[in-house]
């Protein structure tokens, strides 16, 4: 099996990694992007391939599409006319100031969009992806092709994003510009939460700690007042295949960052995205957040 593609930085990165826009609608990086032909890149797992050019085909309409091998990218990846749809795993080198300084390595895993123009693909960096949504790396996708049977919200989640920031004329920097992006995303969460009912998949565990990333007692202790309900993994991901009207499902990501999204099976929209700077689990004040709506 592939591994992911590595892009390494040796450099510290504080830069915000959550869905969807990391870019102002009027920044050089956005216009190129909207103005591109986006490569979606195959990288030789039947599984994964076949999910990707299915949700592709189904929900991506921010800009034209083709489909290239992994092993093609170094024979376009110079063209600025061009930009590319792939997975990536970025190793960053962390280093904390003062007295006790030392460095560490954390792992960001993405898929995510990049633009053209660099000389090769190893001289990009996170800073370099213009939109992007989370796998669930210290949980149960380390290999990203366990995503596939999400793939179909990732790819539908950016490419709203991308619409979003275009139509609504989104702006900010570079730090911001993730969360201006989440407050139009998140505007209906609090009404659909109120209408359908959450649906956890209790078998999702952290790879570290192999507990459990969503707990029901945080529920209990946010006072959540919804409908919710736990089931296995197999029943959860029948759930997301299909298009229930009663159901949204909670999907957590955790790589550096930890992402929270609700999906809505019936129409394969994200209708909440939160984010954090770190943490292994979901917790209390993430349930509060998306209960209000919040980034």
């Amino acid at each position: 099996m592939k591994k992911l593609i590595f892009l390494l930085l040796s450099a510290v990165s504080l830069s915000a990694s959550a869905q969807v826009v990391t870019r102002s609608y009027d920044s050089d990086e956005f216009t190129q992007l909207i103005s591109s032909r986006t490569s979606v890149v195959l990288v030789g797992n039947a599984a994964y391939d076949t999910a990707i050019r299915d949700a592709v085909t189904k929900y991506w309409k921010a800009t034209p599409v083709d489909f290239i091998d992994l092993k093609d990218i170094s024979k376009s990846i110079t063209d600025k006319s061009k930009s590319f749809l792939l997975p990536f795993i970025i190793s960053v080198t962390y280093t904390h100031p003062g007295a006790s300084a030392r460095d560490y390595s954390k792992l960001k895993s993405w898929l995510g969009v990049i633009n053209g123009g660099k000389k090769k693909l190893d001289s990009y960096s996170d800073g370099d992806a213009v939109c992007l949504a989370g796998f669930n790396y210290y949980g149960d996708e380390q290999e990203y092709t366990s995503s596939a049977y999400r793939l179909e919200y990732m790819v539908k989640g950016i490419n709203d994003g991308i619409q979003i920031t275009k139509e609504k004329q989104i702006s900010g920097g570079m730090m911001k510009m993730p969360f201006n992006v989440m407050k139009e995303l998140n505007k209906n969460a609090v009404n659909l939460l109120g209408k359908k009912t959450l649906v956890i998949n209790k078998d999702t565990k952290s790879s570290i700690s192999k507990k459990p990333l969503v707990n029901e007692e945080v529920f209990s202790d946010a006072k959540y007042p919804y409908k919710y309900k736990y089931v296995g993994d197999a029943e959860f991901k029948d759930i997301l295949k299909g298009n229930d009207p009663n159901y949204l499902c909670l999907v957590p990501a955790i790589e550096v960052n930890k992402h929270v999204m609700v999906y809505e099976p019936a129409t394969r929209n994200t209708v909440y995205y939160g984010w954090a700077m770190q943490g292994l689990k979901i917790t209390k004040g993430d349930i509060e957040d998306m209960m209000e709506g919040k980034k």
